[in-house]
Parts: C-alpha cells; structure tokens; sequence
C-alpha cells in the first residue's frame, strides 16, 4: 500500500488526516526541516568560535610563557646561588679543618 492510500485509508476510518505522531512522512519532513543550516549561519558561527579559540590559544601561549619565565629567574637564582663561595658556621669551604 502506497502513502496515497495509506492516508486516504485513514482519513475513512477516522474522519480527519493523521496526525503526525502516526503519519511517518510528516515526521521525516519536520527532521529535514530542522536539520536544515544554511550558508550564513555557518559563517556566523565560525566567526564566533574562532576569535575564542585565538583567545584560549593566546591565553595558553601566555601561561606557559609566565611558567618558562619563572623558571629561568629560579633557574638564573641557583646559579647566583652556586656561584658565591659557601661560608658555614665561620668554616670556609676552602678545605680548612
């Protein structure tokens, strides 16, 4: 039995056109209707996303910048650090016991 029939089966039977809960081509309509994304709207959301990617990427790129930075001043503070002479409780550190 074709949809044609189907429909005019139904509408014998119960006075009226079937509703869309029991009608399946009225269901796959309304999914292809909403499933529909045209060319601007796709654009508007890519020039959403993008300017908050660059900004996440800039913000990662930052913090990571901040943290080599940090460890170069620990880094550049050990070495200072290492290169005075050690002095402890009057004893130089020249080998005198």
């Amino acid at each position: 039995m074709n949809y044609r029939q189907w429909k005019k089966r139904y509408k014998k039977q119960h006075g009226y056109n079937p509703p869309v809960s029991e009608d399946k081509r009225k269901q796959a309509k309304l999914v292809a209707q909403q499933f529909v994304v045209t060319l601007p709207e796709i654009t508007e959301a890519i020039n959403n996303i993008v300017p908050a990617f660059y900004r996440a990427l800039a913000s990662a790129c930052e913090t990571i910048s901040n943290s080599f930075a940090s460890a170069g001043r620990t880094f550049g503070d050990m070495a200072d650090y290492y290169n005075t002479p050690i002095r402890a409780a009057g004893v130089e550190s020249e080998g005198t016991v």
